[in-house]
């Protein structure tokens, strides 16, 4: 299990230069089309700087879909690429962008002008290392998960009742979460365009399964702290659950680029998430420090830090009232 946490650990590195390589050389701008057939290619950014793009982009045909109140359920909309001679046609909507060379096309809106013209927002992306970004990731979910089986395999030797509680634990928010994403009840309900996608489910279902694993890692640290004779390996249950954690975040990134452009956005509970994952793979190796296993109450504070931490992140921003992307 050394070796796999040396991995874990690597790829989140190499993950972390390419996603920061890209931060730096990323650009993003915005480009409405007001009519049918009518070129577009003069795109601002957020200072208002323009740029001339190397094709033309045509609206031919916007697609409403509409709940029964009026509110957005899903937009999409076909457009033609024109450079020089050549022109494609695409289709584009909200969690399916279009990649045309280096450039990313994301639908952000449909609408109809003051004058009754049909009219697109269109995010425009430069990624140059997306393709790089998008392995890293992969390698970081491909060692997240020999870390998992490894931690899971020992664990499996030593405490047996801590995997069938976890195994528990897992199974039965699995279920919830299956049927709750199958309620019909859920399919008609009004949730917006963008939660419509194929990354909603593994990206919420991992986050909610690594709640329940951490939390019965906290409580192993708590039992241990008044039971010194309980031999509980609670750092393989807080390393399972943090696997579990990681991959849901990556998920989480993967979304955040196919639903807004871009890998990370600052938003206030993607910042807090990252302080707590930040958190997370610091304590790890103290965790696993024999010297720290031995010293149960400093076990516990490092955990029941950690644990306050993802409550914050994951009740904060909606108790709080913070807004970002995350409030639906």
């Amino acid at each position: 299990m050394k070796y796999t946490c040396h991995f874990f650990y690597t790829s989140i590195l190499i993950a972390t230069v390419l996603l920061c390589l890209n931060l730096f050389s990323f650009e993003k701008y915005d480009l409405k089309i007001i009519g049918i057939n009518k070129p577009a290619f003069v795109v601002q950014d957020s200072d208002n700087k323009i740029k001339k793009l190397p094709f033309s982009i045509y609206l031919n045909k916007p697609i409403y879909e509409r709940y029964s109140s009026g509110k957005e359920k899903h937009l999409s909309a076909y457009v033609s690429i024109k450079y020089k001679d050549n022109v494609e046609k695409i289709s584009i909507s909200v969690n399916q962008p279009y990649f045309y060379h280096q450039y990313g096309l994301y639908l952000f809106d449909i609408g109809k002008t003051t004058n009754n013209e049909d009219y697109v927002i269109l995010r425009i992306t430069i990624s140059r290392y997306r393709n790089a970004v998008f392995l890293g990731l992969l390698f970081v979910i491909l060692t997240s998960l020999f870390l998992m089986l490894s931690s899971s395999l020992s664990l499996l030797k030593t405490e047996k009742k801590w995997v069938f509680l976890g195994l528990l634990s897992v199974v039965t928010i699995s279920v919830v979460m299956i049927i709750y994403k199958m309620n019909p009840m859920l399919q008609n309900s009004e949730i917006p365009p963008i939660l419509r996608s194929v990354w909603f489910l593994p990206h919420v279902l991992l986050f909610v399964i690594s709640y329940a694993i951490l939390i019965c890692a906290w409580i192993s640290s708590g039992i241990k702290l008044f039971n010194k004779k309980q031999n509980i390996s609670t750092d393989k249950i807080f390393t399972i659950g943090l696997t579990f954690y990681t991959t849901g975040l990556i998920f989480g990134i993967i979304w955040a680029h196919f639903a807004w452009g871009t890998f990370w956005g600052w938003d206030i509970k993607e910042t807090l998430s990252l302080i707590t994952f930040g958190y997370g793979i610091s304590v790890l190796p103290l965790l696993k420090n024999e010297k720290v296993k031995n010293n149960v109450l400093f076990t516990f504070f490092l955990i029941t830090v950690f644990m306050v931490l993802l409550l914050t992140c994951w009740v904060g921003p909606t108790l709080f009232k913070l807004g970002g992307m995350h409030s639906y």
